[in-house]
């Protein structure tokens, strides 16, 4: 799907995903599960041409906007270095890793990660999800 591709293979360069086009593509899932959203949907998908969606990644004028979502800056920079246009610019998998490890070993920055993620809207649970009293009972 293009929501999640990176560049290079929106653009044609190179028909393989390598390491660096996952990144990519990790930093976006990573922005689904922080924001609730799927990448680039707020975009007119069905009406836009590959070419006109290229260009908005490609150039980076558009990208998951993080911030508008109260996801806290030290999450935003990790998972902005995963969005590089240029392939050879990316973190590893390693280095996402340990800059989200740096960022949660503070325990400031957890709670007001925690905090970011709560007042996210979440979908209303579903009655046949829900525990009845006394359904607990062996």
């Amino acid at each position: 799907n293009r929501n999640w591709s990176p560049p290079e293979i929106l653009s044609g360069t190179y028909k393989v995903a390598d390491e660096s086009s996952d990144i990519y593509s990790l930093g976006m899932v990573i922005s689904e599960i922080l924001t609730g959203s799927v990448p680039y949907d707020e975009l007119p998908l069905r009406r836009m041409s590959l070419e006109d969606f290229f260009i908005h990644v490609y150039d980076g004028r558009h990208r998951p906007n993080l911030a508008q979502a109260g996801i806290p800056q030290g999450v935003i920079d990790a998972v902005g270095r995963t969005w590089f246009t240029e392939s050879q610019l990316r973190c590893s998998a390693m280095d996402l890793l340990r800059s989200f490890l740096d960022f949660f070993d503070d325990a400031d920055r957890r709670v007001a990660f925690r905090r970011s993620i709560q007042t996210m809207e979440s979908p209303p649970a579903s009655p046949a999800l829900e525990p009845q009293q006394g359904s607990y009972d062996v």
